[in-house]
């Protein structure tokens, strides 16, 4: 039988290793977290020259819009209050004829002999019409 001793090299020496530390403290980390808004319809000039890096020509737009959208606005109110114009000449001349053949339907009616039927059309109308034109007036100021 073959025996083979394994022999123990000389001269060695066995070093203690240390133990990983039981609670390993982390590195400590810092976390920046940043926050920017405006409101209004023109970006500040940062945000512009960052928009005008991507898109050339966008500031030109982004400068020019609220002076177009306020352009805008004002030929919008030019026109309303024109149109409020005109609907109320036109509300007084409707009136005005209505009330201006009441009269002369009323007066008519006296002259054929209807003076009761005449006089009662003629109260009616005046008092209609100075009705609605003193509710109108209460309307407005309210």
């Amino acid at each position: 039988m073959n025996s083979s001793v394994i022999e123990k090299p000389k001269n060695t020496t066995t070093k203690p290793t240390q133990a990983p530390p039981i609670n390993p403290i982390p590195s400590a980390q810092q976390h920046v977290a940043s926050f920017s808004s405006y409101s209004g319809p023109i970006p500040p000039p940062d945000y512009l020259i960052q928009y005008e890096k991507l898109l050339p020509g966008i500031a030109k737009k982004f400068l020019e819009a609220p002076y177009q959208e306020s352009e805008h606005r004002r030929t919008l109110e030019v026109k309303m209050v024109d149109a409020q114009i005109k609907l109320g000449y036109r509300g007084q001349v409707i009136a005005g004829l209505i009330a201006g053949a009441c009269v002369i339907g009323s007066f008519a009616a006296i002259y054929f002999g209807h003076s009761i039927e005449g006089l009662g059309t003629l109260l009616f109308s005046i008092g209609a019409f100075v009705g609605v034109f003193i509710y109108g007036k209460n309307k407005k100021t309210i």
